[in-house]
């Protein structure tokens, strides 16, 4: 019954990691905006981080090209909420404009007292 009882253990820890990305993060828990720079002009998003995760990430403003840059903001915040990583795909078409958010998501982990570098791994 012990050796169960820590196989279950062990099973819940892993898959507690396998969530975070197998990462161990911390945050400052907030909202911190992220600037960078887009193709036609700054980029700023509002993270929001609880102690240990990326809760929500919010497009504040920004001067993309309609309808080019529409499915990064879509799909690239997604991703690194669900995923808990910066290690996200750029979407095809909007290179830039998927670098500029995870550079303003970056910075906005650096703000919040996270290991950006981690992050991308």
């Amino acid at each position: 019954m012990k050796k169960l009882c820590v196989i279950a253990a062990a099973a819940v820890i892993g898959m507690c990691s396998l969530y975070a990305g197998g990462k161990d993060v911390s945050y400052k828990a907030g909202t911190y905006k992220g600037t960078a720079k887009g193709n036609n002009g700054d980029i700023t998003l509002e993270v929001t981080f609880s102690k240990n995760a990326i809760k929500s990430i919010k497009v504040v403003s920004h001067k993309e090209t309609p309808g080019l840059s529409d499915p990064a903001f879509a799909k690239i915040p997604d991703a690194i909420v669900k995923k808990q990583t910066l290690a996200v795909d750029a979407v095809s078409g909007a290179t830039n404009t998927s670098r500029a958010i995870l550079e303003a998501v970056e910075k906005a982990v650096k703000a919040a007292g996270g290991d950006a570098t981690a992050l991308k791994k």
